[in-house]
């Protein structure tokens, strides 16, 4: 088995040279394309975790709707979140160390975050989901996020933001998603 290059793609491992031929490609026996570690973090790590967040779009616009427009406390927090949108933008797009915490944490939480919105929405919630919960380790994901965000601004009511965001968040450690949308629901 071998390599294949067919018209418009990149190479294949896994062909034979007759079917690589047949196929109308050009054949051979070893990886002709050497492989960089760099250019594959940098294209198909990067790229693949930007595709799979980019899935979860329609997720954080339905949390942001049916769970936290739910609540005056949700209506609040998504009020004061495009408020200081323009402070956080920028210290989240010049450091690729925070994106990347930031997309991490978002994918930890995009299971509980799924999950409270089917419940508010009257859905079933689908049975991966059924343990979803904010846990200790991902408050403290979050928590250290969010530190260090607050640490990048002078803007003292984006800090004092960041500090109430910080500890309404730890009320909903180890709840389930039902118990999450109850409290927020509640105040």
């Amino acid at each position: 088995m071998g390599w294949c290059k067919l018209p418009g793609r990149d190479w294949e491992p896994g062909w034979t040279s007759e079917g690589c031929a047949q196929a109308g490609g050009v054949y051979s026996e070893t990886n002709p394309t050497p492989v960089c570690f760099v250019a594959t973090i940098l294209t198909r790590s990067y790229g693949q975790a930007i595709l799979e967040l980019g899935q979860t779009y329609d997720t954080a616009i339905a949390f942001r709707d049916d769970v936290l427009g739910s609540s005056p406390l949700g209506q609040r927090f998504v009020e004061n979140y495009y408020k200081y949108n323009p402070t956080m933008l920028p210290l989240i797009m010049g450091d690729y160390e925070i994106m990347a915490e930031a997309m991490v944490a978002w994918k930890s939480l995009v299971g509980f975050s799924k999950a409270m919105v089917a419940v508010a929405r009257g859905n079933e919630v689908a049975a991966e989901l059924q343990e979803s919960q904010l846990s200790e380790e991902l408050h403290g994901t979050l928590a250290r996020l969010l530190d260090r965000l607050r640490g990048k601004s002078e803007d003292e009511d984006f800090q004092a933001w960041i500090d109430q965001v910080k500890e309404e968040l730890a009320r909903y450690v180890g709840l389930s998603y039902q118990q999450a949308l109850e409290t927020i629901r509640r105040e």
